[in-house]
């Protein structure tokens, strides 16, 4: 009963702030907004039909008045359950097997990758708690001699982690070692270590990606699905870091801008997660304009994401996140539980075709 009432309490809490202060929230703030009263009532009309509060109503832009058009847009937690009915299980004959580990898992994800020669980030180490594995040289070393691997310079990432939390950039540099460019103790590293982490080589991105926003790797999100025996790329966004975050997630503060999947050029705006940062057109430090810029190595890109999913026999649809070197892509994670809500902000056509590639008879390849 208990926790009835606080999912009761956080369902109030949730209706209220996303109908109050609407002209504040909004993401169009020189087009003409509906009332509250007509907000209030599309938050009750898409809960009494979807049976969830509609989080990205903003985002969607939904409070412009001149909207009418919501059932072109998937609702999120509804997109999540027939995402995850597709990818939680698949048949081959008469065996059934779960394939989505093999993305959760990141050091199995990029081993997995380098086995079968697509270009990845190489995962230097895997450590726990008690010690760190060493791949190359196939050996266990104590956290205590991190110290003497001089001139490390890498990612320590959280084996499982997701939305890019447990991302530590790490080096070694005098017999010293930098957490986020801080020195920090060994044990006060080693107590932050819950589970398995991997240190991941750090990836140099090309100077044109580094032209539009240089302090974070930017990243390109590509969502493949399964269609029958058919690899597709239906949707395609950049994220970017802002205000000098090295993170270049949407959550952390990033912006997010759509891609034609077609070519590779960045559509007009982009877009912060809150609507304090709202929409751009332009980076707001790198003054970059979003519409001329084409990302390079683009069609390689597209190719790979596709070439590689085949591989993924198992899972229905990936949403991957692919940084671009001097030398072309190279592939970061792929991702089963990929957002929705962030692609449809850019891309109303990936609900038509998600929904399309669910009733496609899949086989593997």
């Amino acid at each position: 009963m208990t926790r009835i009432i606080r999912r009761i309490k956080a369902a109030v809490k949730s209706f209220h702030d996303l109908t109050s202060n609407c002209g504040v929230k909004t993401f169009y703030p020189d087009e003409q907004r509906k009332t509250r009263a007509r907000i209030i009532r599309d938050q009750l009309a898409w809960l009494l039909k979807h049976h969830e509060l509609n989080h990205f109503y903003y985002l969607w832009g939904f409070d412009r008045a001149s909207f009418d058009r919501p059932d072109k847009y998937l609702p999120e937690q509804g997109f999540c359950r027939l995402r995850d009915k597709a990818n939680a299980c698949r048949q081959f004959g008469t065996h059934r097997a779960r394939y989505i580990c093999m993305l959760q898992d990141k050091f199995v994800f990029g081993q997995y990758l380098k086995s079968l020669g697509f270009v990845t980030p190489e995962i230097y180490a895997l450590a726990d708690a008690e010690g760190i594995d060493w791949i190359r040289a196939n050996r266990r070393q104590s956290w205590d001699q991190l110290a003497e691997h001089e001139q490390l310079n890498a990612f320590l990432k959280d084996a499982l982690g997701r939305c890019g939390k447990a991302v530590f950039p790490i080096e070694v540099r005098n017999g010293q070692i930098l957490v986020n460019g801080k020195q920090m103790q060994v044990e006060s590293l080693r107590r932050q270590i819950d589970g398995k982490y991997i240190i991941q080589e750090r990836v140099v991105q090309h100077p044109e990606m580094s032209r539009l926003y240089p302090y974070s790797v930017n990243t390109l999100r590509l969502v493949t699905l399964r269609r029958g025996t058919d690899i597709i790329l239906t949707s395609g966004t950049l994220r970017m870091g802002a205000a000098r975050n090295p993170y270049d997630n949407w959550s952390s503060g990033g912006i997010g801008v759509g891609i034609y999947i077609e070519d590779g050029r960045l559509k007009k705006a982009g877009m912060f997660r809150d609507s304090t940062g709202g929409r751009t057109t332009e980076h707001p430090e790198t003054k970059v304009v979003f519409e001329t810029f084409q990302i390079p190595f683009f069609s390689r890109a597209a190719e790979l994401v596709k070439e590689l999913h085949a591989f993924f026999y198992g899972v229905q649809s990936i949403g991957w996140d692919v940084a671009i070197t001097e030398q072309g892509p190279t592939v970061i994670e792929g991702n089963n539980s990929w957002c929705i809500g962030f692609q449809q902000i850019h891309d109303i056509s990936i609900k038509q075709t998600f929904l399309a590639s669910l009733t496609a008879p899949n086989k593997p390849q």
